[in-house]
């Protein structure tokens, strides 16, 4: 994993996303956040969720190639949330996987 910004991570294509455990993408988000900007360019659709490791709850499945602005106005993510990835279908093997939260 790469920190760009705080408010932006990236998991590398040579860091497989697996699909029988959550990946960490944000251990703890660095603000309060309204939007998340959801970019694939990896080999399989991701599953993005928020929540404690064993707690995670599915908030959207971005498809590959795909970029998705999730609005979380009525929602908000609360400072110091943890955002995970899971591959849907079978584990990354090339590409990366970008999220950025938005105040």
């Amino acid at each position: 994993m790469a920190a760009n910004h705080a408010g932006v991570q990236t998991i590398a294509g040579n860091t497989p996303i697996s699909t029988s455990a959550y990946s960490t993408l944000f251990s703890s988000t660095p603000y309060l956040s309204s939007k998340l900007i959801l970019a694939n360019s990896c080999d399989q659709n991701v599953i993005v969720a928020i929540g404690a490791a064993g707690s995670e709850v599915d908030l959207a499945c971005v498809a590959k190639g795909a970029q998705l602005n999730l609005d979380l106005s009525l929602n908000v993510l609360p400072v110091g949330s943890r955002i995970a990835v899971l591959a849907a279908g079978a584990a990354t093997t090339s590409g990366y996987f970008t999220a950025s939260v938005i105040p």
